[in-house]
């Protein structure tokens, strides 16, 4: 009986030092175990077709100074995808999961700080200045700089930039690309603030040919009005239209 009791129990210990050996050889993966690391920030910029860009037109180029104030915040994306390789003075980064919080010492003193988040179907950016810029001889108390966000699919992203040392916004650009199902390949979007009220939205809408559209809506004095409109094409033609508050054309022509 002793012998059966024993041979049960020897039988037991094998069994169970196969099973803790085989999920030491083999252990489950555990997600939390992966590094994670901050995303990079991507701004998707308009193309200009090149015969629209040339052209002499005054009114193709007032598309064209529109176009180039979107394409101009892509100088914020380094900014926004700070690295360690870059040899950023003082650069330091609180781990490899989320939030990330990177910092790093400007040229002119003060410090960055830039804050990393995700939030539902986006990842969001917070940039901020802190201390003293020396060649300005200004003093930066946390001024939020700019926030950003990027959706998860890559479809649409923007920028939010603040006025100095303040929470007011300056402007906003943003942009969302369609499916291919639809006639229009993106639409880019700025408006622009003083004191954090709205003075004028841009539309920009980019068809696959990048023949476009643009409308500047301005403020009256109970609602938002289309004031100017254009459209042209990939050659560079267009047309383009003005509007008062009734929304009659006041004026029209082409280039």
């Amino acid at each position: 009986m002793n012998t059966d009791k024993y041979l049960i129990i020897v039988v037991l210990l094998f069994v169970l030092s196969v099973i803790i050996s085989c999920s030491y050889k083999n252990p489950t993966p555990i997600e939390g175990w992966e590094d994670q690391y901050p995303p990079e920030f991507v701004y998707v910029s308009i193309q200009i077709p090149e015969p629209l860009k040339l052209s002499g037109d005054s009114m193709a180029q007032t598309v064209v100074g529109y176009i180039d104030m979107f394409n101009e915040m892509k100088k914020y994306v380094p900014l926004l995808n700070p690295s360690a390789d870059t040899s950023l003075a003082e650069y330091k980064i609180s781990g490899s999961s989320i939030p990330w919080v990177l910092s790093w010492r400007a040229d002119e003193g003060f410090l960055i700080l830039l804050f990393i988040t995700k939030e539902g179907t986006s990842y969001n950016w917070e940039l901020k200045f802190w201390g003293e810029d020396t060649t300005k001889n200004k003093f930066y108390d946390k001024w939020i700089v700019l926030s950003a966000y990027n959706d998860l699919e890559g479809k649409g992203g923007g920028i939010t930039l603040y006025e100095e040392n303040s929470k007011n916004i300056d402007s906003y650009y943003s942009w969302y690309t369609y499916p291919s199902t639809v006639k229009n390949y993106r639409a880019f979007q700025i408006s622009k603030h003083t004191d954090d009220d709205i003075d004028f939205i841009v539309e920009i809408t980019y068809n696959y040919d990048l023949s476009g559209e643009l409308s500047k809506y301005s403020m009256g004095e109970e609602k938002i009005y289309v004031e100017f409109k254009c459209a042209w094409s990939l050659s560079g033609q267009g047309e383009w239209w003005r509007y008062n508050e009734n929304h009659n054309i006041v004026a029209s022509g082409s280039w």
